[in-house]
């Protein structure tokens, strides 16, 4: 996946992630 074209989507997947990650904790 490139995120050059939308920049501002890779730090709300990173959010994402550490969301997911509590979740499943």
């Amino acid at each position: 996946m490139q995120y050059d074209s939308c920049p501002t989507i890779a730090p709300f997947l990173g959010y994402m992630g550490v969301a997911a990650s509590i979740v499943f904790a």
